[in-house]
């Protein structure tokens, strides 16, 4: 990854969960929250300053991400978790994109990485992934990605990052500076996909994925339901793999000696 790219990673979590009945975001999933998963992914990816947009059940939210910010080290003028409250979060998720590329704006960061709070197996690989391409083709460039500022005569870089899995794409996403003002301008129901809908010329990579379950999300009763069922086997079965990686290591240390001491290990 390249130094220069000050990436701000922003979790979506103002919603009211109308779908689902009841803030779902901070209901018990599979162990923890939908919300500690996101930020879990958010902060392990070591990819920028995360921030979480609230709106809707801001004190349950608010909760959350408590424990979060307190593990996690200060950076720069900024905590390494920190809230962006929508106070206009009822006019739909558009506000919500609007005020994460407000804060962005405002702390020079050169990108958005937009991520919502409702997919379980979103993972800090993914982020990971999006500001790698972002970095790599972006990496020496000074000015923005497209319009003013763009090296002569050089072809116009891509200025938004997309998730894709097969021919579906969505979040998580990333935006280049250069697309802050029209975030901003965003006002209601359609998030950040109005912004690509309403410039044709804006330059877009599309970073693939093979992870088929990264665009479920939990919208209603049933969703999470299944979702839940979902992320329990994958728990159980990743705590299945590191205990039979342990018994084959431990086998294979037993049946020979040890290359350091040239004894037995019995670890």
């Amino acid at each position: 990854m390249h130094a220069f790219a000050k990436v701000c990673v922003c979790v979506l979590a103002a919603g009211r969960s109308q779908r689902m009945g009841a803030p779902k975001l901070t209901a018990p999933f599979a162990g923890t929250t939908l919300l500690d998963r996101a930020l879990d992914a958010a902060c392990a990816g070591g990819v920028g300053h995360v921030a979480v947009v609230t709106g809707a059940n801001r004190s349950g939210v608010q909760a959350v991400m408590a424990a979060h910010a307190s593990a996690a080290a200060p950076g720069g003028d900024l905590p390494a978790v920190c809230e962006v409250h929508n106070a206009a979060w009822e006019q739909g998720q558009g506000t919500s994109v609007a005020a994460a590329a407000r804060h962005a704006a405002a702390h020079g960061f050169d990108a958005l990485l937009l991520m919502v709070a409702d997919q379980p197996f979103l993972s800090a690989a993914h982020l990971q992934a999006l500001v790698r391409a972002y970095a790599a083709d972006h990496a020496g460039v000074g000015g923005p990605a497209t319009g003013e500022g763009a090296l002569p005569g050089a072809p116009a870089l891509p200025a938004a990052y997309l998730s894709c899995v097969g021919e579906r794409c969505g979040n998580p996403c990333l935006f280049d500076a250069c697309c802050y003002d029209a975030l901003m301008a965003l006002d209601g129901d359609e998030g950040a996909r109005a912004v690509l809908r309403g410039s044709p010329g804006l330059q877009v990579a599309r970073v693939p994925f093979a992870d088929a379950l990264l665009f479920e999300d939990a919208d209603t009763p049933a969703d999470f339901a299944r979702l839940e069922r979902l992320a329990a086997r994958e728990a159980t079965s990743a705590w299945e793999g590191r205990g039979l990686l342990q018994a084959q290591k431990r086998a294979g240390c037993q049946a020979a000696a040890c290359p350091e001491t040239k004894e037995a290990c019995h670890a």
